[in-house]
């Protein structure tokens, strides 16, 4: 993940650092800052989706040296087994990169383990009681470039029963990301 508030000139270190394969923004402000980190280079990025409130997350005319796919046609693409790719994973394997907001210089990463997810995962849903009621909720604050937002905000609820909270419950906003690289 990361913040953002971090320029062209970080988002471009990240991308190259990350060597990520798709970038997933919040709306047309991040994905102007991710368009203008590659207009000299797609640095191996296959595509940028944008999700969010913008109905046009993208510049009109801009020429783009990657896809570009607002979120609901990225989810629509059919892809490999996930069953397969989870065969493939292995004990250590890096899961998420992390990166400091850079104040201090370029961002530093956090490599954060498939295995350092699932133990916060576990620790959180025996500590909170979550994945038996079948009725829990979580209010989300962070963005997802914090490690506690992707953890509990991500991935307990794709493995308990979580209920995410939305636009319509409390005010909150469910797009707590700005940024996101995958691989």
């Amino acid at each position: 993940g990361s913040y953002a508030t971090n320029g062209v000139e970080s988002v471009r270190y990240i991308l190259e650092h990350s060597r990520a394969a798709i970038v997933v923004v919040e709306g047309a402000k991040q994905a102007a800052k991710v368009e203008a980190a590659l207009r000299r280079d797609a640095l191996g990025v296959r595509a940028v989706v944008a999700y969010g409130e913008d109905r046009e997350p993208f510049e009109r005319g801009a020429t783009a040296l990657v896809r570009r796919l607002r979120w609901a046609e990225f989810v629509a693409i059919e892809g490999p087994d996930v069953t397969l790719e989870a065969a493939r994973q292995r004990p250590g394997q890096t899961c998420t990169l992390i990166y400091t907001s850079g104040t201090t210089g370029s961002p530093k990463a956090v490599a954060i383990s498939h295995d350092n997810i699932t133990w916060i995962v576990r620790t959180f849903a025996a500590m909170m009681g979550f994945g038996h009621a079948g009725h829990e909720r979580l209010v989300s604050y962070l963005p997802l470039s914090h490690i506690a937002a992707q953890a509990i905000d991500v991935y307990a609820n794709l493995c308990t029963v979580g209920r995410r909270v939305g636009d319509d419950d409390y005010g909150a906003r469910v797009e707590a990301a700005t940024v996101y690289f995958a691989r």
